[in-house]
């Protein structure tokens, strides 16, 4: 199977993921949901949702620039620290 998928890193390509939480978008439409689901969409450490410019901003801003030319095969969370809220809900 190898020989038949082709290397990603032959020539030096980088590949990243990006991982966003709730972002305010017409998608998830915040200011319209029930109060309670409002609450729990922002019940991470910030405390709010995410706008679109900030999760843009991981890509234009950090990994398709020079300081991340030695990151690749990463998932790059923004999610305003929901990964940290789901650790201390693990049992």
């Amino acid at each position: 199977m190898a020989a038949i998928i082709p290397d990603p890193f032959h020539d030096r390509r980088r590949v990243q993921c990006r991982v966003p939480g709730p972002v305010d978008t017409p998608l998830l439409s915040f200011k319209t949901m029930p109060p309670g689901l409002q609450a729990l969409e922002a019940s991470n450490p910030l405390g709010r949702i995410g706008r679109p410019e900030e999760v843009a901003a991981v890509i234009t801003l950090f990994l398709a620039g020079p300081a991340a030319r030695f990151i690749t095969g990463q998932c790059c969370a923004a999610g305003g620290g929901e990964a940290i809220t789901m650790e201390k809900e693990r049992p």
